[in-house]
Order: C-alpha cells, then structure tokens, then sequence
C-alpha cells in the first residue's frame, strides 16, 4: 500500500497516540473503530469549548478596565466572564454529561478550578502591562502583549501534519505554544506523548516566519508547568515518527499488543483488540474498499 496515496495529512494526535499504544490508533484511525466516550473525553471536549469562548471573550473585559482598577476588579472581571461560559457550556452539555451520571453542579466544581486559574492568570497578565504603560480601555487591548490564542488550528504541508493547539502567547516577534493537560501528571517532566505533541506543533509554528523560543505543557489538576525546547535531535525524532506512523497506519499489519496493560484495563477498544478473528476481519474490509 502507497503511503502517499493514503492519510496525507496526519493529525499531530494520531502521532502522539502512536507513543501512547500504537495498536490503538491502528484500530481507531485505519479500522475507523471508535471508542465508546468516556467521561474524561467529554469534560476534555468541554473545557476546550470554554477555553476557546473565554479567548472570544476577552477583547470586551480588556476594554472595560479603566484607569483605577484594582488587582481585585481585573481578577474579578475574568472570573465572572469565565464561569458564566463555565455555566452556559454546561447547559448546552447536559445530555452528555448526566449520561455519565454526573449533575451540572460536580462537572461546574470540577471544571471551575482550572477555568479560574485561566482567569487568574489572564488578569495578571493584563494587570502587570497595564501598570507597566499606563493605557486603558481599547488601548489597552489594542497594545496588550502577549495576547493569548485559543484553539488555533494549523497545519504544515512541508511536515504533512496537522493540529489544534490548546493556547498560543502572541508576542510582537515570537509565540509560545501551550499544551493544557488534565489528569495525572508525571513526577518528572512531560509524559512523553505530550512532549512529542507539542514539539510538533513548535515545527509547524516556526514555518510561521516567528521565532519560537520554548513552548508550556500545563498540566491543570496539578498546577505543573513544564518548558519545552526544540532542538537537532527532538526535530529528527519527530519527523522519524511522522514517517513511521504514516507507514502504520496504511499497513495490513496491526502493530503488536501494548505491554503495559494499565493502558489496556482503562481502553475501550479493549475487547475488539484481543479478538484479532475481529481484528483481520475488518483489516480485509477496509482493504478490500481501498
């Protein structure tokens, strides 16, 4: 099978899902077998959306703060901005998230903790500049720096890979992408995967004539910042697995079981992969239709 025929465009997640279990994303992105939503997956999705309606949102409170205001009232327009989209996602994902038996009111405690700590630390940033420049109002926003990004979706033709970055810090001559991460974080440094992921994206960024100096994994349940830098190396381990995950996603060969079986007993695509009757059954469909 001719890799350039196929998945040209790889998303930067099927290559970061490649180090986290390859045979998963062989079933998920070349057998197009889909994992029953989880809980995490679904809170995930949500805080993406207020992320990306917080940044949408952030224009108006910069241009409301006038001169006089306090640490107190900056931190406390975000904050009031930010859980009021908390609280309308929520509505708006009532459905997905009572079918996991959670209440609006656990999914607005659990999520409110990272999204105040955005607004904390988007009202210090606009707190610092503005004394620093004494401007206010629209100019305030209009000469803010770093301006934050949400969401922002990218893509490099010369890498073949695409994604969507969690934040970028806009500066007047680089950028600093930023990963958001919930769950456990590692003792030391970055899971892996979130290492490569956010690497990636530092490549693609750079093809964007700024400079990029470092990037942030954060991960949120445990207030943990990690720093990434790019360099020879980190550069040739990501091309050697955008190239190698292209190969595996457009082989007839299912990569091997994963070893560490922590990952398979929280899987749930675990049954469907041990059946390997299941798992050749659907190789030679979707083959067959290629």
């Amino acid at each position: 099978m001719d890799a350039e025929n196929q998945f040209i465009m790889l998303s930067v997640s099927m290559i970061s899902g490649c180090m986290y279990c390859a045979r998963k994303t062989y079933l998920q992105y070349t057998l197009r077998l889909s994992e029953p939503p989880k809980e995490a997956l679904v809170m995930g999705t949500l805080r993406h959306s207020v992320f990306e309606s917080a940044n949408q949102a952030e224009q108006e409170i910069v241009s409301s703060i006038q001169e006089g205001y306090t640490h107190e009232d900056i931190t406390s327009a975000y904050k009031t901005t930010f859980l009021s989209i908390l609280n309308q996602a929520i509505r708006k994902s009532k459905k997905r998230i009572e079918g996991f038996g959670i209440s609006q009111q656990e999914a607005f405690n659990k999520m409110s903790v990272s999204v105040i700590k955005e607004a904390e630390r988007r009202a210090s940033n606009v707190e610092v500049f503005m004394q620093k420049h004494k401007v206010y109002r629209e100019d305030l926003w209009s000469m803010l720096t770093p301006k934050m990004l949400s969401e922002f979706r990218i893509e490099s033709t010369k890498l073949g890979i695409r994604g969507i970055i969690d934040q970028i810090e806009m500066y007047d001559n680089y950028m600093i992408p930023i990963e958001l991460k919930t769950g456990k974080a590692p003792e030391e440094g970055a899971w892996p995967s979130h290492r490569i992921q956010l690497a990636a994206y530092m490549l693609m960024l750079s093809e964007k004539k700024r400079e990029i100096k470092k990037g942030r994994i954060i991960y949120l349940d445990h207030d943990k910042e990690i720093e990434i830098t790019i360099n020879p190396f980190l550069e040739e381990e990501i091309k050697d697995l955008i190239k190698r995950t292209s190969m595996m996603l457009n082989s007839d060969t299912p990569p091997g079981f994963e070893r560490n079986q922590k990952k398979c007993d929280a899987c749930g695509l675990k049954d469907i992969c041990y059946d390997k009757n299941m798992v050749q059954r659907r190789i030679r469909e979707v083959f067959k239709a290629r």
